[in-house]
């Protein structure tokens, strides 16, 4: 039913299909470009994107095989995204993660985390503190971590994530 389009970077994209109002259906494209750090891609490539593929739709339309007023818009999820839990997790090892997570309290804990193992067998994951100001003592002044803290750990089990996010300062 819908084609596949794709340029150089827009690498992976994920679409859903909204109804929007009695016969109108709407179409989001979330388009990531895996090759930047934040996998964001740059306007004009969302804008060659949409252009490519808004042109594949009229064209589908036209055969029938769509509605005519099928809308589209295409952007990016943006570097503060929520993560899915444990796909994304190995594409963003290397950078901070805002973590809420549940510890057996009634509240859920927050932290900024880098993410140092998934063991996919126990479904569990292995952090780490990242080296950022939330972690750092208000009192110490620019001073790093502590080696306490370098060395302590957190093993989460994947259902006790309830949201992980890039960390952007």
């Amino acid at each position: 039913m819908y084609k596949s389009y794709s340029l150089d970077k827009l690498l992976y994209w994920s679409s859903s299909r909204k109804a929007v109002r009695c016969c109108l259906a709407h179409l989001d494209i979330y388009a990531q470009n895996l090759h930047h750090l934040y996998c964001c891609p740059e306007m004009e490539e969302l804008e060659k994107f949409s252009m490519l593929y808004d042109k594949c739709l009229e064209e589908s339309g036209e055969k029938g095989e769509i509605p005519k007023d099928l809308g589209l818009e295409v952007s990016s999820p943006g570097a503060e995204r929520l993560l899915k839990v444990p796909e994304d997790l190995h594409r963003f090892r290397r950078m901070p993660m805002l973590v809420r997570y549940l510890d057996g309290a009634e509240e859920p804990k927050d932290g900024v985390f880098l993410l140092e193992a998934v063991e996919t067998e126990t479904r569990r994951c292995v952090w780490k503190l990242a080296d950022v100001r939330e972690n750092r003592d208000p009192r110490s002044k620019g001073r790093p971590m502590s080696r306490r803290q370098r060395d302590w750990r957190l093993e989460v089990p994947f259902e006790m994530l309830n949201r992980v996010m890039l960390y952007v300062p």
